[in-house]
């Protein structure tokens, strides 16, 4: 049985000069960057269109990645949360959202009308919130980052 690389091991080949091995971290943060995302932006293709512009950062500037400085990802939601902010400023705007990303627990919660009205709820919490708390939430609910690196994401202390 072969043991996954690490990210940081990753990071080392591709700053070594193995590009291929990139395509690994791609698909291990494509869905949770995308989904950090399109709760802020609320619309699929803007979402995707502002992926798109994590990862081909993320590339180009692999080499300024340190481990000491925290874990890949954080970092990767750094370039995220960057990319979202530029995105603002040069004049995006929240749009209606057709759908929200899935929530990773449904307790409680007994037929398709119930799930709508309590998306529904959370979309309309969502909507009335500061954009630097609703990505805490995003991040923590949705993707599970620890404190730590949410922390270290927001440029906050823990």
């Amino acid at each position: 049985m072969v043991t996954p690389l690490t990210d940081e091991e990753l990071v080392a080949f591709v700053c070594a000069g193995n590009a291929q091995n990139f395509s690994e971290l791609y698909h291990r943060y494509i869905t949770p960057i995308y989904r950090f995302l399109f709760v802020s932006v609320r619309h699929k293709e803007t979402a995707e269109d502002i992926t798109s512009t994590v990862f081909i950062k993320a590339l180009e500037r692999i080499h300024t990645y340190r481990a000491s400085a925290g874990p890949f990802k954080a970092w990767l939601y750094g370039i995220a949360r960057n990319a979202l902010m530029d995105y603002y400023r040069s004049g995006g705007h929240e749009l209606a959202a057709d759908e929200l990303p899935e929530l990773p627990f449904h307790q409680g919660i007994e037929s398709g009308a119930d799930i709508n009205r309590a998306m529904k709820q959370l979309d309309d919490a969502l909507k009335g919130m500061d954009p630097e708390l609703r990505q805490i939430i995003t991040l923590r609910l949705w993707d599970e980052v620890p404190f730590a690196d949410i922390a270290r994401i927001v440029g906050k202390s823990e």
